[in-house]
């Protein structure tokens, strides 16, 4: 399978795209934990 070799404008435009979605990703990971610790623990005991 052959990959097209990017140019240089879209190898921009990947790195900037990549660096706003691990923000995004970041984000929604912390959102994900307050809600662990959010949410009430039942012990089976």
């Amino acid at each position: 399978r052959w990959k097209k070799i990017l140019t240089r404008s879209e190898k921009i435009h990947n790195t900037k795209l990549a660096k706003r979605r691990i923000i995004v990703e970041h984000i929604l990971s912390r959102m994900k934990k307050y809600k662990i610790l959010s949410d009430t623990y039942r012990s089976k005991d």
